[in-house]
């Protein structure tokens, strides 16, 4: 019996939030809105900047206990927005990335982490990350 992963080091995630000046996504949101805003979404939910493609987001997963469960990169496109998919759709793991085979993840919900610190706030329920992200931007009193 292999013993696997159930988490990624908070380190590893910790690494990804120096570079914000870097990431598509987060200058997208800086072009249309509030900078500070887009500073606090980006403080709240740990948005990462990867090195898989140039510009990519992390979107890290974080259980109600905090531990790092999984991180999504996306490239997208700094002025629309978009997700890059030409050639390919630019969607990939950290654990793929990283090479940590082996790795079971075990998602959780984007953005669960927040509801220890806004447990009576109204949940808004969304498709992507990307959305958990830009709705608290004009609807902050819910929590995606």
């Amino acid at each position: 019996m292999t013993n696997k992963q159930l988490v990624i080091t908070p380190a590893l995630m910790q690494a990804t939030l120096n570079y914000p000046e870097a990431n598509n996504f987060l200058n997208f949101l800086k072009a249309k809105c509030e900078p500070e805003k887009v500073n606090n979404a980006m403080s709240d939910y740990n948005i990462g900047t990867s090195t898989k493609w140039p510009g990519a987001t992390i979107f890290w997963q974080l259980d109600l206990n905090k531990n790092v469960r999984t991180g999504k990169i996306a490239q997208y496109n700094k002025i629309s927005g978009e997700i890059i998919s030409t050639p390919r759709e630019r969607v990939s793991w950290v654990h793929y990335a990283f090479k940590q085979y082996g790795y079971e993840a075990k998602e959780c919900l984007y953005g669960e982490h927040l509801r220890l610190s806004r447990p009576y706030d109204p949940v808004g329920l969304v498709e992507t990350e990307k959305s958990a992200i830009i709705a608290p931007l004009f609807k902050p009193e819910f929590v995606c």
